[in-house]
């Protein structure tokens, strides 16, 4: 997927032989497409308290656009390496995008970290969370793509709603996509509805201001057909009655 500068990239690596000896190290390089390196360092990565040595979790905010290529060292038991390449782009898509933490709004019990037994909310996703960040970031990309198909280009005025809308549509397929509950299934239907209903106006709205519509056949003038016209009853012969009458035309086809 691709980030913008200013996310916060989360990074998580399983080891599934990891144990108490298990150690990592994350190193990390940015680069343009002319292979230039803009930045590189290192993160520090620490482990789950749930399953020691085996789940490790780091994240990085992104600073520059470019191809960010995190290279995890694993040492001890489960020793390797392992990559992951993140994608960041210096603008994003649309400019009313929803952060996490807008999204976590509407579904604030999701962003309760895993590894401890507090139940505050962090009101935003990361790697402690689950979903962590990262499949959130899809499903936010996933609802962007869901209001700009239905609308088109978005009118400035309206940026703000465009945000509600994906990001309830967003926090619904969190609901839909991670249920630990039957209450889930009810949470992601009603905000699934609201998403929905939110969309509907937002697209009539945006019609109106933008004068246009994102319907191929809205603005299309009717198209009518008509048979090509026939000229027999104006060409039949004409006759003149035997005793003088008036001609008239003839049915007997000739």
């Amino acid at each position: 997927m691709t980030w913008q500068i200013g996310d916060t990239i989360p990074l998580t690596l399983y080891v599934p032989n990891g144990d108490n000896s298990t150690g990592t190290s994350v190193t990390y390089s940015a680069t343009d497409a002319a292979g230039n390196v803009l930045a590189s360092g290192t993160v520090s990565p620490a482990p789950s308290t749930t399953d020691v040595g085996k789940t490790w979790n780091a994240e990085k905010v992104a600073t520059v656009g470019g191809t960010w290529t995190f290279r995890w060292t694993v040492t001890g038991t489960g020793a390797g390496t392992e990559l992951f390449v993140a994608y960041v782009s210096d603008t994003p898509p649309v400019p009313w995008v929803p952060s996490l933490r807008e999204v976590a709004d509407y579904v604030p019990s999701r962003t309760v970290p895993i590894d401890t037994a507090a139940d505050d909310p962090k009101m935003t996703f990361d790697t402690t969370t689950r979903p962590n960040g990262e499949s959130v970031a899809r499903l936010i990309k996933a609802a962007v793509g869901w209001v700009t198909a239905t609308c088109g280009t978005i009118d400035s005025s309206l940026y703000d709603t465009a945000q509600s809308v994906a990001a309830i549509r967003a926090a619904a397929l969190v609901e839909m996509s991670y249920p630990e509950r039957d209450g889930d299934t009810n949470v992601s239907n009603i905000l699934l509805l609201q998403a929905d209903n939110a969309l509907k106006a937002l697209e009539k709205r945006n019609e109106i201001l933008t004068d246009t519509s994102n319907d191929p056949t809205a603005n299309l003038l009717p198209d009518w057909s008509f048979p090509d016209p026939t000229l027999e009853e104006d060409v039949r012969p004409q006759r003149t009655s035997a005793w003088g009458g008036a001609s008239s035309h003839s049915n007997w086809g000739w």
